[in-house]
C-alpha cells in the first residue's frame, strides 16, 4: 500500500465491507418504511459479529499509512498526564478521603485516613478489580455512618448494569452479598445496617424500584421501598445534606416527585413530599428544621423555597430567591448560615452567596469572561469554607476553597501539564452568531495565538443541543494536540441544551426540535462568512444526541463540512423510539415525543438522519460506535454506514469503527480513553493537511 496515502484517497481505492440487504418492512400510521438492514440489530448472531470485525479491519485499513501519526497523538497526550495524579482531600464524619492514581495504572485507587493521622489507608484499588475484564467502571463509593462499610458498584459489560458489593472495612473482607441490576451507588441509612439503592429493569434498564437491603442477608429478600410504574419517570435515592432524611426522586424530563423518610426509621414507610404534577418539577432539601425546595411551579426558571419540616403544604412555603428574566436557578448548596446559589446567565454560571445573618447576597467574583464554575465535594453543613472547580478553554481545572465569613479565596490544586503548558499562547472567545429566525447563539472559540495569520484556518465545531443539557466551555487536555497543529475549536450553544436559560431548551425539543438543527448550520455558516475558518475547511463533531445533530446537517448542508465525526449516534430515531423494549426509550417521549401519536409519527421521520439519507455528494465521515452500548444501540450507526454506503450514484465516504468491549461512555481506563480520542484527531487532521 502507497505510504503516503491519505484518508481520503483511501476512502476512494479501498472496498469497504458489503452489507447483505434482507427486506424488512416497517408499519405505523399507515405509513410503509422498508428497512433492509435491520437485521443488524440482532446482537447474538456471529454473522452481525463478523460484519463489525470486518469494519474494524477496513478502518485499519484505511488508517494503516497514518498509524505512526496515531501512535504520536496518543502517546502526546497521555504525555500531559500527572502519573501521580491525586485529588484535592476532604472531609467527612472525622475521616478525609481522596483518590490517586499511581505511575502506569489505569485506574484509581481510594483511601482515606482518620483526622489529626499521617497514614492512608486503601479502601480500593480498581487496577486489581479491572485485572480480568476488559472493561471496568466504578462508582458510587459510599461509607455507612458508622465509618465501618464501604458499598460500591462494578459495571464489567458496558451497559450501565451495576453490581454492588458491600466491604467491611474493620476486617477488610468483602460481605458475601452482591446486588445486581442497580444504577451503581447505595445510600446508607443512620443505623449502618441497612442500605437503599437503586434497581433496574433487566430488559429496559429503567431504574424503576429502590430497595431496602439489610446487610449480612440474601439480597433475593431485599423488600421494594419504592416502585415506580410510570415508564417515563427514572428513580433515584440520596441522603439529605443533613443526615437526617432519605430522599427519593422520580422524575421524567417535564415533572418531579420526592418521597422523604427519616434516615433514623429504615424500615418505616416513604411518605410524598409533594403530589407530581404536570410540567413540575422541584427538588428538596433538608437543614435543621426546615426543608429547602427548589421549583418551577410558578416560574420557568425555578424559585428557591423553605417551609417547616413540620408544615409542608405548600401555602407555607417561604420565598427565598424569587424569579428574574434571564437567570436560571441550576442548583443550591445549604451551609450552617449561607446558602450558595448556582445560577446560569448569558450562557455562563455563576454563585450567588445568601448571608443569612443579615439577608445580604453578592455574587463571586470570577476573573475571565469565557469559564465553567461548579460544586466542588463540600460534604457537611458545619464548614466555612465552600469548595468549588474553576476552568476555562485556557485555564486547567481549579479547585479553590472559599472562605464564606472572610471573603477569601484559596487555590487548593490546579491542573499540572507534564511537559509544560503556556495559557498565554492561547485565545479563548465569546461571539454571537444570528440564526434564522433571528435569535442570536453564543459561540465559544479558542484557538492558538498566530491563528488568524495563519492561510489556512481548518475549525472544528462542536454541538450537542438536547435535553437541556449545557455545553460549558471546559478546559481539554487532548484538545491542546489540534489546537497545536493549527485547528480552532469552537461550542455552538444551540438551542435544544439550557445554556441560556430554560426555555433555550423548551425552544429546541419536540415540535420545535428543527431549531436545534437550523441554529448549528447558521452558526456554521456565520463561521465562514466571518473569516473564523477557511473555505472547506470546517468541521464539525457530536456525540450521541448530539450524533443525532451532525446526521441531520450532514443531510440537509453535505456542502458546508470538510469532515465530521459522529460519537455513538442516535440517528434511527424513529425506529428506535417506536420500540419500547429498547432500553430507555419509554423515558424519551417527553424529549422527543411520542411517535405512536400520528403527529409525532411524521415530525421524528421527518429528521430521523437514516430516513432522509439522500442520494448526494456526502463529506467524509467517522462513525464510532460500542456494541455493549445501552443509550443508543450499535446497530443505529452500523444501520446508517451500510445506508449511506449503498447510494447509487454518490456512495458516502463511511468509516466505522465499534469497540467491541465498551458501551456508551467508551473505554473505562484513564489511558485507553485517549487511544479512540487519537483516532478522531488523526481523521481530521489528516483531512486539512495538518499532520
Amino acid at each position: 500500500m502507497d505510504q503516503k496515502m491519505n484518508i481520503r484517497k483511501a476512502l476512494k481505492t479501498i472496498a469497504p465491507p458489503r452489507v447483505e440487504k434482507r427486506m424488512h418492512v416497517l408499519e405505523k400510521h399507515g405509513d410503509i418504511r422498508e428497512d433492509p438492514y435491520y437485521w443488524l440489530n440482532e446482537r447474538d448472531s456471529e454473522e452481525v459479529i463478523s460484519y463489525l470485525d470486518a469494519e474494524n479491519e477496513y478502518l485499519d485499513t484505511v488508517f494503516e499509512s497514518l498509524r505512526s501519526d496515531q501512535d504520536s497523538l496518543f502517546e502526546e497526550m497521555v504525555g500531559r498526564l500527572n502519573p501521580n495524579e491525586k485529588s484535592v482531600p476532604y472531609y467527612k464524619n472525622g475521616y478525609y478521603y481522596r483518590s490517586i492514581y499511581q505511575e502506569g495504572s489505569e485506574y484509581q485507587l481510594y483511601q482515606r485516613k482518620k483526622a489529626g493521622a499521617e497514614k492512608w489507608e486503601l479502601l480500593l484499588n480498581v487496577n486489581e478489580l479491572a485485572a480480568e475484564t476488559p472493561f471496568c467502571h466504578v462508582l458510587g463509593l459510599t461509607i455507612s455512618p458508622d465509618n465501618r462499610f464501604l458499598c460500591y458498584g462494578i459495571d464489567t459489560s458496558g451497559r450501565q448494569q451495576y453490581s454492588l458489593y458491600i466491604r467491611d472495612l474493620l476486617t477488610d473482607e468483602l460481605l458475601p452479598e452482591k446486588m445486581d441490576n442497580t444504577a451503581g451507588y447505595g445510600i446508607w441509612a443512620e443505623d449502618s445496617k441497612h442500605l437503599f439503592y437503586p434497581s433496574n429493569n433487566a430488559q429496559t434498564l429503567r431504574t424503576e424500584r429502590i430497595l431496602r437491603h439489610a446487610i449480612w442477608t440474601n439480597p433475593k429478600i431485599d423488600k421494594v421501598a419504592y416502585h415506580e410504574k410510570d415508564d417515563s419517570y427514572y428513580v433515584s435515592i440520596k441522603k439529605s445534606r443533613s443526615g437526617q432524611y432519605l430522599l427519593i426522586n422520580s422524575e421524567s424530563r417535564i415533572a418531579s416527585e420526592c418521597q422523604i423518610l427519616s434516615s433514623n426509621e429504615p424500615l418505616g414507610q416513604f411518605q410524598c413530599f409533594l403530589p407530581r404534577r404536570d410540567k413540575h418539577e422541584y427538588k428538596v432539601e433538608h437543614r435543621l428544621e426546615h426543608f429547602y425546595i427548589l421549583s418551577n411551579d410558578n416560574a420557568q426558571s425555578f424559585e428557591l423555597f423553605s417551609c417547616r419540616q413540620s408544615d409542608i403544604a405548600p401555602s407555607s412555603w417561604k420565598l427565598i430567591q424569587k424569579y428574574q428574566k434571564g437567570i436560571q436557578l441550576q442548583d443550591f448548596l445549604l451551609f450552617d448560615e449561607f446558602i450558595v446559589i448556582q445560577e446560569r446567565s448569558d450562557g455562563l454560571t455563576h454563585f450567588k452567596i445568601l448571608d443569612e445573618r443579615d439577608g445580604s447576597s453578592y455574587y463571586l467574583p470570577l476573573k475571565e469572561s469565557v469559564y465553567v464554575v461548579d460544586f466542588e465535594v463540600n460534604q457537611e453543613m458545619n464548614q466555612r469554607l465552600f469548595r468549588y472547580t474553576y476552568n476555562s478553554l485556557t485555564t486547567p481545572n481549579c479547585v479553590y476553597a472559599y472562605d464564606l465569613y472572610s471573603k477569601q479565596k484559596t487555590l487548593l490544586k490546579q491542573q499540572e501539564i507534564f511537559g509544560g503548558y503556556d495559557a498565554t499562547k492561547y485565545t479563548a472567545q465569546r461571539i454571537w452568531a444570528q440564526t434564522h429566525d433571528g435569535i442570536k447563539i453564543p459561540v465559544s472559540i479558542v484557538f492558538k495565538n498566530g491563528y488568524h495569520q495563519r492561510k489556512k484556518k481548518p475549525l472544528l465545531l462542536y454541538g450537542y443541543g438536547a435535553y437541556g443539557i449545557s455545553l460549558d466551555p471546559i478546559f481539554s487536555l487532548s484538545r491542546l494536540s489540534l489546537l497545536d497543529r493549527g485547528f480552532a475549536f469552537a461550542i455552538a450553544h444551540i438551542r435544544g441544551g439550557q445554556d441560556m436559560g430554560r426555555h433555550w431548551y423548551e425552544t429546541g425539543k419536540q415540535q420545535d426540535k428543527s431549531n436545534t438543527f437550523l441554529d448549528f448550520i447558521s452558526v456554521g455558516d456565520y463561521l465562514v462568512q466571518h473569516n473564523w475558518v477557511s473555505k472547506n475547511q470546517l468541521y464539525a463533531f457530536g456525540g450521541s444526541a448530539g450524533g443525532l445533530l451532525i446526521g441531520n446537517v450532514m443531510n440537509a448542508r453535505p456542502d458546508l463540512w470538510a469532515g465530521l465525526i459522529a460519537a455513538v449516534p442516535f440517528v434511527d430515531v424513529l425506529t428506535t423510539m417506536l420500540d419500547d423494549t429498547i432500553p430507555l426509550t419509554t423515558g424519551e417521549y417527553d424529549e422527543w415525543g411520542n411517535p405512536n401519536e400520528p403527529f409525532y409519527y411524521h415530525l421524528l421521520k421527518s429528521y430521523s438522519p437514516y430516513d432522509n439519507v439522500q442520494d448526494q455528494p456526502y463529506p467524509p465521515l467517522l462513525i464510532t460506535t460500542g456494541l455493549h452500548d445501552a443509550q443508543v444501540q450499535y446497530w443505529e450507526p452500523a444501520k446508517w454506514t451500510a445506508k449511506l454506503r449503498d447510494l447509487p450514484n454518490h456512495p458516502a465516504p463511511v468509516i466505522l469503527h465499534c469497540n467491541m468491549e465498551v458501551g456508551h461512555g467508551g473505554p473505562s481506563g484513564r489511558f485507553e480513553r485517549f487511544k479512540e480520542t487519537a483516532m478522531e484527531y488523526c481523521f481530521l487532521l489528516d483531512l486539512a493537511d495538518c499532520l
